[in-house]
């Protein structure tokens, strides 16, 4: 008695298993399309962040380099002098970088002698520095303003803005 309700199900048994192995199969298939997903995915995560640290270490890069302040002042100043005029450096002294913790600053003071136009691009320019968006074409190092001080010359007999002189106290932020 126990045994006639269990031959269907024996009987079956074969039909059943060859399901369950294609089942195994499919699952298989599966799996070896999402470890491939997976790694592509893993692919493009690495690329971004090899992106994203390039960006973080032009911001806020290792190490306080004189010479790259210098560099990025220059190129700074030299741009705005060629594309819309009156802009020039005629100082920069450096300080001893000071640690903090976490990270170290760099206090520099510059003389500059600009239109007011490009002294309202110079602080729109430190302004600026530490963006890290990506949809930004330039990355500046971090900056910040601590003191500054300015003479505004007014303008000459004819109406053009003779500029302003201003010395400007910096900090730049390093690791």
């Amino acid at each position: 008695m126990f045994l006639y309700p269990q031959v269907t199900s024996y009987l079956s048994f074969g039909s059943v298993l060859n399901g369950f192995q294609g089942q195994v199969s499919d699952l298989e298939i599966t799996i070896d399309d999402l470890k491939k997903e997976r790694d592509g995915h893993k692919a493009a995560y690495d690329k971004e962040n090899k992106i994203e640290q390039n960006v973080i270490d032009t911001v806020f890069p290792n190490t306080p380099e004189k010479l790259e302040v210098v560099r990025l002042m220059e190129d700074y100043a030299t741009y705005l002098s060629t594309s819309f005029g009156d802009f020039e450096f005629t100082s920069i002294n450096f300080q001893e970088p000071i640690e903090e913790e976490g990270y170290k600053v760099l206090p520099f003071q510059t003389s500059i002698h600009a239109s007011q136009k490009n002294f309202d691009r110079f602080l729109a320019f430190v302004d600026f520095s530490g963006d890290i968006a990506p949809e930004s074409q330039d990355h500046i190092r971090l900056m910040e303003i601590s003191n500054i001080s300015l003479r505004y010359r007014g303008v000459d007999k004819t109406g053009k803005d003779q500029g302003v002189d201003f010395d400007v106290q910096l900090n730049a932020y390093s690791k």
